[in-house]
C-alpha cells in the first residue's frame, strides 16, 4: 500500500458561512430590486419616447452610463479581492492561504498546485479588470450606433 501524506483539511468557519448567507440574500434582494426599478424606468422610458424622443434619449445614455460603471465597479471590486487573495496564496505557496476563512471543509493544497491555482485566481482578476474596463466602453457605443441608427 502505497504511503500517502495525511492532507491538512481547512474547517467551516460558522461566521463565515453567516457572512456568506447574508451576502447572498442581500446581493439578491439588491439584484431583484435594480431589475424592477429598471423595468419600471424603462417602460417610462418607452411612453416618454413617443412624446418627447430627445429627452428619452438622453435619460436613456443616462441610464446606460450608470448601468455601465456600476457594473464596472462591482467587477473592479471582486477583481481586487481576487488578486488579493491569489497573490497571498502565490506567497504562501499554500491554498487556500492561511488567513482564508472556509463555508466548508477545504483540503488545503501546497506547493506547485497551490501555485498554480493561485496563478489562475491572478489570471481572472486581470481578466475581470478588462471586462470592468470593456463595459462602459462596449455600452457607451453599442447606444452611439443604436442612437445614430434612429436618426
Amino acid at each position: 500500500m502505497p504511503d500517502h501524506p495525511e492532507q491538512t483539511v481547512l474547517l467551516p468557519d460558522p461566521q463565515a458561512r453567516r457572512r456568506a448567507a447574508v451576502l447572498l440574500g442581500v446581493v439578491a434582494v439588491v439584484g431583484s430590486a435594480v431589475i424592477i426599478v429598471s423595468q419600471s424606468y424603462l417602460a417610462a422610458l418607452t411612453q416618454q419616447a413617443a412624446t418627447m424622443p430627445e429627452v428619452a434619449i438622453e435619460r436613456f445614455r443616462t441610464f446606460v452610463r450608470n448601468f455601465a460603471l456600476l457594473g464596472s465597479f462591482g467587477l473592479l471590486a471582486v477583481a481586487v479581492w481576487l488578486r488579493s487573495f491569489a497573490q497571498q496564496a502565490l506567497e504562501e505557496e499554500r491554498f487556500p492561504p492561511s488567513t482564508a476563512r472556509v463555508i466548508r471543509p477545504t483540503p488545503v493544497v501546497t506547493g506547485y498546485p497551490a501555485r498554480l491555482r493561485a496563478r489562475f485566481g491572478l489570471l481572472c482578476s486581470f481578466l475581470l479588470i478588462v471586462s470592468a474596463m470593456a463595459l462602459p466602453i462596449s455600452l457607451l457605443s453599442l447606444f452611439a450606433a443604436l442612437e445614430a441608427s434612429l436618426r
